[in-house]
């Protein structure tokens, strides 16, 4: 491991306690749309983990999410999340429509703690939320059929606890 890599994985790692060692993390999910499909209402993102299958077929890689599970983190893994956040991998009209149309809301088992425009994103959200248990994040908006290609992932950035080996 060169000298540089040594450095990085120091400066993440932030304390150890209660057998777990925290580390600066991000959790992420994509939604991709193809031309002449419908957007609905209400999207539910963080419940398709990794290798499950995608509405078109393909199994979902790290490309489009980092799930493990549905919703959840394996134990002893907890979760204290910062920001919510955007990345919009496509740029077009439909994109920017799809941003102007719609807002999020961050879930934890079956209480909203934070919910905002998607052009108010990334969004500080000061919470201190262990996320054991059951959290998704949700997409509320109108219902509309794109023309063009929609890729955009939506994440949580904050500090992950894992145990110590």
């Amino acid at each position: 491991m060169t000298k540089n890599r040594r450095r990085i994985i120091k400066s993440k790692v932030v304390e150890t306690k209660d057998q777990l060692e925290w580390v600066s993390w991000s959790i992420y999910d994509e939604i991709n749309y193809l031309p002449n499909e419908t957007i609905r209402e209400n999207i539910n993102l963080m419940c398709n983990p990794l290798g499950t299958v995608n509405r078109h077929g393909r199994y979902r890689g790290l490309d489009e999410t980092n799930l493990e599970m549905c919703g959840i983190l394996p134990a002893p893994q907890k979760f204290h999340p910062s920001n919510l956040y955007l990345s919009k991998l496509s740029d077009n009209y439909f994109t920017t429509k799809f941003i102007n149309n719609f807002i999020l809301e961050y879930w934890v088992m079956m209480k909203v703690y934070a919910r905002v425009p998607l052009t108010e994103l990334p969004s500080y959200t000061d919470k201190d939320i262990g996320m054991q248990q059951n959290f998704k994040l949700s997409l509320i908006g109108k219902s509309f059929i794109t023309d063009e290609i929609i890729r955009i992932r939506f994440g949580i950035l904050g500090m992950i606890g894992r145990g110590i080996c």
